[in-house]
């Protein structure tokens, strides 16, 4: 006569409270690893987009000078930019001549800004002509936005000696 023992019968079907353990151990492994990126990647998304506004802010201006206007955006560091139409031709910002403040994302800010802190883009028509501080552009001048709370996230925006205007 034949016993039945569930415990002796070599095949059960199934998996081992190990097995199940080092499955569970690798899922949880796995997705603290994604939400950790996830969360430097939207960070890195609100620079992107800072820099992006700041890049559609100085275009605006270029776009102003191709028609008949005379525009420009101040910069300095700890504020936002300022869209600005230049009212006493001498190719800065002065107070009384903007036109707008350039919204940032709340996390970020401007970090670096070459040749000098504060920096004033002019672009006067017909070409149109890029001005740093009030004299025609020598060399590129560059824009860093960069995250608050983590400051190796930046984008860098390259104005050139022709007015070509990049996000690095």
């Amino acid at each position: 006569m034949k016993t039945f023992s569930f415990f002796n019968k070599k095949d059960n079907a199934g998996f081992t409270l190990l097995e199940v353990l080092i499955v569970a151990s690798i899922i949880i492994l796995l997705s603290a690893l994604v939400l950790a990126n996830a969360h430097t990647g939207s960070r890195g998304i609100e620079v992107r987009r800072s820099a992006q506004t700041v890049s559609s802010a100085l275009r605006e201006a270029q776009n102003d000078a191709l028609g008949s206007g005379e525009a420009g955006v101040y910069f300095a560091t700890g504020q936002a930019p300022i869209f600005f139409v230049d009212i006493d031709n001498d190719k800065l910002y002065d107070a009384g001549e903007e036109q707008k403040t350039v919204i940032l994302d709340k996390n970020t800010e401007l970090s670096s800004l070459v040749p000098s802190n504060p920096l004033h883009v002019f672009f006067a028509p017909p070409n149109p002509d890029v001005y740093i501080n009030g004299i025609l552009i020598s060399s590129d001048a560059l824009v860093t936005v960069r995250h608050i709370d983590d400051a190796s996230i930046t984008r860098t925006i390259r104005i050139n000696t022709i007015g070509l205007i990049s996000i690095e």
